[in-house]
């Protein structure tokens, strides 16, 4: 039985794996989460200059993948409890806003629980972050297995599609701007960077 996603951050530490890794947020579409479980107050009420919070599971979050409504979708699984995750987030950032213009669009999901979305509120709105995120409706083993089967359960985890859908890379861990600048570009078209290996 593989790490629970909430747990696995704490686990892969201690272990020396996974989550401590080596080394513009998607614009908010009409509608809503297609397929996500229903909004709870929590969630409602902690509404901020962050921009929106919405519930999503992870058929919801392929869904979007494939609408067709951008020519890479980043999707990137985080935590205000995971340090790792915060470390890489600039960087992630920088890199989805460089590529707006091209098409790029990034969803970043939360694990957090619902009594810490004034944290996660809080992080983003440091970060500038003011358009529509997620947090996580699924229970850990449906979430990983719908995503990747092949994910562990570690946070970060980052994965990558092109404008058909396809996922062009995955890897679990923090990563740098080189890194994610590499699974865009391979996304777009370009030749990938040969020194950074995906795993999909």
């Amino acid at each position: 039985m593989r790490t629970l996603l909430r747990l696995s951050c704490f686990v892969a530490a201690v272990a020396i794996a996974g989550c401590g890794g080596s080394s513009a947020p998607e614009q908010a579409a009409s509608g809503g989460a297609t397929g996500a479980a229903g909004t709870t107050a929590a969630t409602t009420a902690a509404a901020d200059s962050s921009g929106a919070l919405m519930p999503i599971n992870a058929s919801a979050i392929l869904a979007r993948v494939a609408d067709g409504r951008a020519k890479v979708t980043i999707v990137n699984v985080w935590a205000t409890w995971c340090l790792p995750c915060r470390e890489e987030f600039p960087e992630l950032l920088e890199a989805a806003r460089a590529h707006q213009a091209d098409g790029v669009r990034l969803m970043l999901v939360s694990t957090d629980f619902d009594e810490q979305l004034p944290q996660v509120h809080s992080f983003l709105g440091s970060h500038g972050v003011r358009d529509t995120t997620y947090i996580k409706r699924d229970g850990d083993q449906a979430f990983i297995d719908t995503l990747n089967p092949k994910w562990t359960g570690t946070i970060p985890v980052t994965l990558v599609y092109d404008a058909t859908g396809k996922r062009v890379a995955f890897w679990e861990g923090r990563a740098d701007r080189a890194r994610f600048e590499a699974a865009i570009q391979q996304a777009l078209g370009a030749p990938p960077a040969a020194t950074k290996e995906t795993h999909s």
